[in-house]
């Protein structure tokens, strides 16, 4: 498992080695903007992949 919201984020690796998930607790608001531009960038290739389909 890795992190999926912060790099390199040494805090969490008792969560990741022991294969538990992370309740997103104590994680920065920069974390979540960053997990937001991400679901932006999938819906817009989405969109472009349906697009190519038809």
């Amino acid at each position: 498992l890795v992190c999926k919201m912060m790099d390199n984020a040494k805090r969490y690796s008792q969560y990741i080695h022991c294969a538990h998930s992370c309740d997103g607790c104590g994680i920065p608001v920069s974390a979540f903007s960053r997990i937001i531009a991400e679901d932006k960038r999938l819906e817009s290739k989405e969109w472009e992949a349906e697009a190519e389909l038809e």
